[in-house]
């Protein structure tokens, strides 16, 4: 009797990001037609993930020049993930954070679609997502986060200087996935 072949985490999470089941990636298939804000799902998918070690807005969308920013927030970027840790350290930049876990992103202007097991998500409301997965985590080492947001940018002037900002948009509700809540929640009263 043959086995079913393991699901791949990555594929599990470029297809929750999509909405779908995971799917058969043909590798010769045409590419799927350029994604907007409403189109950036599904059908993107069939391109399939390009693997890196970390999901950051430099790492997915390169470096931004904010002329091309509107003045209003634009997506530039969707994330989602499984947070199930978490790290933070010091750099030449000042301090960081990163979740860690399984995550997928999709450019909303290409479609193109990443996958990692780290996310660095920009300060601001990102640094909630953080605070969950912190305190989930230290409450239930097995607690488990989902999430998924839109990373936006806008062009603002820095005194003389043009330059951006990030704004993090949730796209659902952050859910802390706890095992000993979900258990006391099931038993009888």
């Amino acid at each position: 009797m043959a086995k079913a072949p393991a699901k791949s985490p990555v594929s599990s999470a470029a297809s929750a990001l999509a909405g779908q089941s995971p799917a058969v990636v043909d590798p010769f298939a045409s590419p799927a037609p350029t994604a907007t804000p409403e189109t950036a799902t599904a059908g993107d998918v069939s391109k399939g993930p390009k693997l890196i070690r970390k999901l950051s807005a430099k790492n997915i969308i390169g470096k931004i020049d904010p002329k091309t920013l509107p003045l209003e927030f634009k997506p530039l970027y969707r994330l989602a993930g499984v947070v199930t840790g978490y790290e933070s350290g010091e750099s030449g930049f000042g301090p960081w954070e990163c979740l860690t876990g399984e995550f997928a992103a999709v450019v909303v202007a290409t479609g193109e679609i990443f996958a990692g097991n780290k996310a660095f998500v920009p300060s601001g409301q990102g640094d909630g997502i953080v605070a969950a997965a912190a305190h989930a985590l230290r409450n239930d080492a097995k607690a488990k986060i989902k999430f998924a947001v839109d990373i936006a940018a806008r062009q603002v002037m820095r005194g003389t200087e043009l330059g951006y900002e990030y704004n993090v948009i949730p796209l659902v509700k952050i859910n802390v996935k706890n095992e000993a809540l979900d258990m006391l929640s099931n038993l009888p009263a």
